[in-house]
């Protein structure tokens, strides 16, 4: 079931026109801005283990992933949510005095799960990671849905193209001269390459060992904002 979205509308007005008036054509860029509470939830788990002998180093380093997931799955969170990257293992140096001197191995695996945010998955998730064998420390970040994007990239697109429009009008009137047909659209004068969607604002929780506790934790996402240009161009008529 697709949740209803509901979003904040700011349109930028006159402070921010950007407006020109040359060969009979009047330029407009029409502006938006949307705000809206991401769907979904990013943990980042960083997986650590040291050894003195390199393959039981990867060994454990492996045996210990192979866990945490068996343990995240047993409480309902599906296998394929979870992902790895950055597996390595490089060797490790202390300094005694003043000499360097090889202190073994460590290696290092980042593990992902990103999923519908719920409080209960969120505290399933955590009561894992809290169990001594598991306590590595992890983050939390929130992110737009595809839904959301979509949704969203519509809607922002549409307002920016009324607020040029609405621009274009007061313009028009103020200097007493109609406006033909449109001859250009495009992302905005002033936009940058892949310029589709500017999320800003983005949210990260930081947890280190177990701050947590047996408390339950429900967290409440920070609005992103999303921004949008839109280039009119109108002609006058003669």
């Amino acid at each position: 079931m697709i949740k209803t979205i509901i979003v904040n509308v700011l349109l930028l007005l006159s402070v921010s026109v950007f407006s020109q008036v040359k060969n009979n054509q009047l330029k407009i860029q029409g502006e938006a801005v949307l705000y809206e509470t991401p769907e979904i939830l990013i943990v980042n788990i960083p997986i650590h283990t040291k050894d003195s002998v390199y393959e039981e180093c990867s060994n454990r380093l492996i045996c210990t992933y192979d866990k945490l997931k068996r343990a995240l799955s047993e409480k309902g969170i599906k296998e394929e949510l979870i992902r790895t990257d950055r597996f390595n293992i490089q060797e490790n140096y202390t300094w005694t005095s003043n000499q360097r001197k090889f202190d073994g191995y460590v290696g290092n695996l980042n593990v992902t799960i990103e999923l519908e945010y719920t409080v209960k998955t969120l505290n399933t998730i955590i009561n894992v990671l809290n169990k001594d064998s598991f306590n590595f420390g992890y983050n939390l970040n929130f992110k737009l849905s595809e839904i959301q994007k979509s949704t969203l990239l519509e809607k922002v697109i549409d307002l920016a193209i009324k607020d040029a429009t609405n621009k274009a009008r007061i313009i028009a009137n103020s200097l007493n001269v109609k406006l033909s047909e449109i001859k250009e659209v495009n992302f905005g004068y002033t936009s940058t390459r892949y310029d589709l969607l500017i999320v800003e604002n983005d949210m990260e929780l930081e947890v280190l060992d177990s701050e947590v506790g047996g408390n339950k934790l429900s967290l409440n996402p920070q609005q992103l904002s999303i921004r949008k240009s839109i280039g009119v161009v109108w002609l006058i008529e003669q």
